[in-house]
C-alpha cells in the first residue's frame, strides 16, 4: 500500500486536528504499533507555529474522537488504529515488530487499549493488561489525580516536565521544559 493513512475515515474533525492526526502518524519516531512519545513543545512548532495550547484543541479532539489515546503519567501518546491502517500486522516480519512495540508500552491504560486493537485485528499476544486498565480507552485510569485530557495536556504544556526514567535507578527525574528557561 503506497500511502497506509487514509485519511477518509477521520470524519467530522476539523482541518487542524486532521493535520495534527497526519504530522503524529508521520513522525519517524512513531513505533510499529503507532506509541509516539508525548512531545508537545516539538509538534507544536510543526503544526500550531509554536503555540502549545491551539494544540492541546486539537489533541483533544482526537482523543475525544477515539482516534488518540494519551497518558500523562509517561508521557506518551497512541494512535488507536496505526497498526490497522499501517497494514504491518499481515506481514509476518512486521507483524512481531507490532507487538514487540506494543509490548514495550509503559502505560497501563494504553496497553490495554493497545491488546483490545490487536485482538480486533486477530492477531495473537501476550501483553499484560490489568484487570482495572480500560481497554476502549475512554475513561481515565480511576487512580488518576486529573479529571481528564485537558488538564493532563495542559500540565504538560506548561512547567516541569518528567524525563524519561533512567535505567540505573528507574526513578524520573524533573527537568523544566524549554519554555520556562
Amino acid at each position: 500500500r503506497d500511502n497506509p493513512i487514509d485519511l477518509r475515515f477521520v470524519g467530522p474533525l476539523s482541518v487542524e486536528a486532521q493535520g495534527t492526526y497526519l504530522m503524529m502518524t508521520t513522525q519517524r519516531e512513531i513505533s510499529a504499533c503507532g506509541l509516539l512519545a508525548l512531545t508537545l513543545r516539538r509538534w507544536a512548532r510543526m503544526v500550531a507555529h509554536g503555540d502549545p495550547a491551539r494544540l492541546v484543541q486539537w489533541i483533544n479532539e482526537l482523543t475525544a474522537a477515539r482516534f488518540v489515546v494519551l497518558d500523562k503519567d509517561t508521557e506518551e501518546l497512541l494512535v488507536r488504529t496505526f497498526a490497522k491502517w499501517d497494514g504491518g500486522y499481515l506481514h509476518a516480519v512486521r507483524r512481531k515488530a507490532v507487538i514487540a512495540s506494543a509490548t514495550a508500552i509503559r502505560s497501563p491504560r494504553l496497553r490495554a487499549v493497545m491488546a483490545t486493537e490487536l485482538d480486533r485485528l486477530g492477531v495473537p499476544h501476550e501483553i499484560e493488561v490489568p484487570p482495572d486498565s480500560d481497554p476502549d480507552g475512554t475513561e481515565p485510569p480511576p487512580d488518576r489525580h486529573e479529571s481528564g485530557t485537558r488538564e493532563a495536556l495542559d500540565t504538560l504544556s506548561s512547567g516541569t516536565q518528567v524525563a524519561p526514567e533512567r535505567h540505573s535507578s528507574g526513578t524520573p527525574e524533573p527537568v523544566e521544559s524549554p519554555g520556562s528557561v
